[in-house]
């Protein structure tokens, strides 16, 4: 820039043709210089870009691929949690299923047909087993409700068996009372009728056996109804 200041710029504003010949040859060397300079530095710049900017891609593609190996191995994971914490939780449902449905139709009626066949039905009380989850969650409560469930009705079939058993005692005892009464009535009848001459007293005699017999038979039936031998 020197020399175009001090030699070709006053050359060319006095229009010499000669000194601005000279001034161009002058600065015609250090363009050279510069030129190779700048080849120099293009043949050097050159390969360093393209190895950075094959560092950069292959930094690039690695990163996409650690990103999509990344991302498959949180998807994977995932779907294992989401399979693994659907098994939990349907298992026990299913578990809790299948117990109510077997106390439902085999525990729970054997355990009441126990009961009512048994001669002491206090002594005879069952008591089913109760279902555990093994969590501490919402499932948890569940079971313990149907577990409630299950010992109210075990409680109350025990409580209805024994009302029966009740019930069919007392009628026993009131049939066998009627029994012997109407025994009793019938002997007194029978010996009514050996000393009895007049024939309507007789007759009258006769429909009053007739009537007590049915009575006792009507007693008899009772017997059988509540059970007994």
């Amino acid at each position: 820039f020197l020399d175009v200041d001090l030699k070709l710029r006053p050359a060319v504003g006095l229009q010499d043709t000669e000194r601005v010949l000279m001034a161009i040859r002058d600065m015609e060397w250090r363009f050279d210089l510069q030129n190779s300079g700048v080849t120099r530095a293009l043949e050097w710049a050159i390969p360093e870009v393209e190895a950075r900017e094959e560092a950069t891609d292959k930094y690039v593609g690695d990163a996409i691929l650690f990103g999509n190996v990344l991302t498959a191995a949180i998807v994977a994971l995932t779907i294992l949690l989401v399979i693994i914490i659907r098994r939990s939780i349907s298992r026990p449902i299913r578990a809790l299923v299948a117990r109510a449905r077997a106390v439902a139709e085999k525990d729970l009626p054997d355990a009441v047909r126990a009961m009512q066949m048994s001669d002491n039905p206090e002594s005879e009380m069952v008591h089913l087993m109760p279902f555990e989850t093994g969590t501490r969650d919402e499932l948890a409560q569940i079971a313990a409700s149907f577990n409630s469930v299950q010992d109210v009705a075990v409680d109350l079939a025990g409580e209805q068996a024994i009302a029966r058993r009740v019930v069919s005692q007392n009628l026993i005892n009131v049939a066998r009372r009627n029994q012997n009464l109407l025994g009793r009535t019938l002997g007194f009848i029978s010996s009514l009728e050996e000393g009895e001459r007049d024939p309507e007293a007789l007759d009258n005699l006769f429909r009053l056996d007739h009537l007590t017999t049915r009575m006792r038979r009507n007693a008899q039936s009772l017997l059988v109804l509540a059970g007994a031998e």
